[in-house]
């Protein structure tokens, strides 16, 4: 079984340097939770558990807490419950040196649990950004493996979209321009070249920031994935409100007096509704003359 880094961030404006000032140490301690009771991440009764709405899936991590907790009792010879004196005196150092876990060792098993139960170190670097549990944390855990396998995953999703992209550049030039339409809110297709199109999908899609790029990619997919019907709509939708024909106010849509939707998205798919296309036919019309 793989090992776990404890690692410290690293400073966004200088990924030389740590988050934190060379040899500072600080000491991991047992926190005390909203119930009053010892954080340990050993506690199937603690408050966020309790929390939880009640289902199989609570259960289930109630169930694997507890066998955790025994079976660390029953290796270690100590009680690991909130109120065990164990907690009184137990502390990690945590400084800018990186350390190792290992799930095989019982005492590496329970600071794996608590560090993270504690929000000292978050699961994973990716938990940092995109978990709010976890927004403060300077530590996270590092499983090589897992890494790789989640780098890989990223990688083959944006060759994916680099692919689709491609495709759509060679076979179809009209609904990439009319995809990159979509995406950017050009009024009309015409305002674009196919090249422009292209370099504007790729610069989207290869945002230097990791979380935007993963976010775009999925938002390109989803988008190349939809009929040429479906991306016209939402540019005649564009147009319709560039040219005042559709207004808001209150967040309400309206054509006219007529309310299409308590929001963009609404709007949009009421008149992607096949039951409401006599309504999209007329709004084209109304466009095109203006």
């Amino acid at each position: 079984m793989e090992k776990i880094i404890v690692k410290l961030l690293e400073n966004p404006e200088n990924p030389k340097l740590k988050m934190k000032y060379v040899g500072a140490i600080d000491y991991a301690t047992p926190k005390i939770g909203k119930d009053g009771k010892v954080i340990t991440g050993l506690d199937e009764l603690s408050l966020d558990i309790i929390m939880m709405s009640d289902g199989p899936e609570k259960k289930k991590l109630q169930g694997e807490i507890k066998k955790e907790r025994e079976h660390l009792e029953k290796i270690l010879g100590i009680e690991l419950g909130p109120h065990s004196d164990f907690w009184n005196s137990f502390f990690i150092p945590l400084s800018d040196e990186e350390f190792y876990l290992d799930p095989l060792n019982p005492m590496d098993r329970l600071k794996e649990k608590f560090l993270v139960a504690n929000r000292y170190a978050a699961p994973s670097k990716e938990d940092i950004y995109n978990n709010e549990d976890f927004n403060n944390c300077i530590f996270y855990l590092f499983r090589e493996e897992e890494e790789m396998s989640k780098k890989a995953t990223k990688q083959k999703r944006k060759d994916h979209a680099k692919s689709k992209l491609y495709i759509l550049n060679e076979e179809n030039p009209n609904k990439l321009k009319i995809v990159a339409a979509y995406l950017f809110g050009f009024a009309n297709q015409s305002e674009l070249t196919v090249d422009k199109a292209y370099s504007l999908v790729t610069e989207f899609i290869e945002d230097k920031d990791e979380t935007i790029q993963r976010k775009n990619i999925e938002i390109f997919l989803d988008i190349a994935s939809k009929t040429p019907e479906e991306l016209s709509t939402k540019l005649i939708l564009d147009k319709a409100i560039k040219k005042r024909i559709i207004t808001s106010k209150n967040k309400i849509y309206r054509r006219g007096d007529f309310p299409l939707g308590n929001s963009y998205e609404e709007a949009l798919e009421y008149l992607s509704s096949p039951e409401n296309s006599g309504e999209l036919h007329s709004l084209i019309k109304e466009v095109d003359k203006i």
